[in-house]
């Protein structure tokens, strides 16, 4: 946990501004609270306290970086597989060159950026191709794949009759022509997130489908409650259900999967959200100058998983 998120510290020495400390000053109207992160969980000043807490969670590592969010896909007509592949291979952009065998962009994603680019009249695509020396310098170059993975949507083709206006990302994409909804069936969370652990384990079998056998590790996966809910058993039942799909990726489909990361070690600054969304294994008072830390029993829960390695330990 890192930045804004968790440490920023934005007036500390010549630490310049970060676009979300300008943001968040400028634009408070777009934050849920209207609060900032100059302080956030102030783990620069109480690292020891958050080093003791981890300690006492037995965790065996401690994520400290940031990527973006990519929803799983889940297909469930002809249609709807059309969409997930073309999103996933969007999503992927920036994996293929990396972790595909050929190397290079995704060639779905170079014909359509091409075909859009002759469209706005481009003499070229905007989409720089890769020379054979880059891929070939490029390709392979990783020690393990990091996944997040919170939640899920179903991908359709946009109605004729509905608006254009995608309000979010987890909306749809108007230029693959898709909307993303979740499946009414599934559990909701607090605003964007709706739980579906099959989702983790069917992203996990793309992309060894896509690339390979390779080492994974995943560095988040998270529940997350409004600030005014106390009660626990949600984000229990979130992680209980995701790490049995773990288990049942390595063990049911032979995946090297070899890491778990829950987000988050205590709450935090959740960005437009502000500190309305809770996703800590440790509850923080962002009233209390300290920033009191109170493990929620989800913490415990957490804690008895990793000293029993197992998920039988009742």
């Amino acid at each position: 946990m890192i930045g804004p998120a968790c440490v920023n510290n934005h007036n500390f020495l010549d630490k310049s501004l970060s676009i979300w400390d300008t943001f968040s000053h400028t634009r408070s109207e777009k934050i849920l609270d209207r609060s900032n992160a100059d302080v956030a969980c102030d783990s620069y000043n109480l690292w020891e306290t958050d080093v003791a807490l981890a300690k006492a969670l037995g965790i065996q590592f401690y994520r400290q970086s940031r990527s973006n969010k990519q929803p799983y896909l889940d297909p469930s007509s002809i249609f709807r597989r059309r969409g997930v592949r073309r999103t996933l291979e969007k999503h992927s952009i920036y994996a293929h060159p990396i972790f595909a065998k050929d190397g290079g962009w995704p060639p779905s994603i170079e014909q359509f950026v091409a075909k859009k680019s002759k469209k706005e009249g481009y003499k070229k695509s905007r989409l720089p191709a890769f020379t054979r020396e880059e891929i070939e310098f490029i390709k392979g170059t990783y020690d393990f794949y990091g996944l997040n993975y919170y939640t899920a949507r179903l991908a359709s083709p946009i109605p004729p009759n509905m608006s254009v206006e995608m309000p979010g990302w987890l909306d749809g994409n108007l230029e693959l022509g898709l909307v993303y909804k979740p499946d009414p069936k599934w559990k909701e969370g607090y605003a964007w997130l709706v739980s579906y652990p099959p989702g983790l384990r069917k992203q996990i079998n793309w992309l060894v489908k896509q690339y390979g056998d390779m080492e994974i590790r995943i560095f988040e996966n998270g529940y997350s409650t409004p600030d005014s809910v106390d009660v626990d058993s949600n984000r229990i039942d979130y992680l209980e259900d995701h790490l049995e799909q773990v288990l049942l990726s390595i063990h049911e489909d032979g995946h090297n999967v070899t890491a778990f990361t829950a987000w988050a070690l205590m709450d935090n600054y959740e960005w437009s959200s502000g500190f309305k969304s809770r996703f800590g294994l440790a509850a923080v008072d962002f009233t209390d100058p300290k920033r009191k830390r109170t493990p929620r029993a989800s913490f415990a829960f957490y804690a008895a998983v990793i000293a029993s390695h197992s998920l039988d330990f009742y």
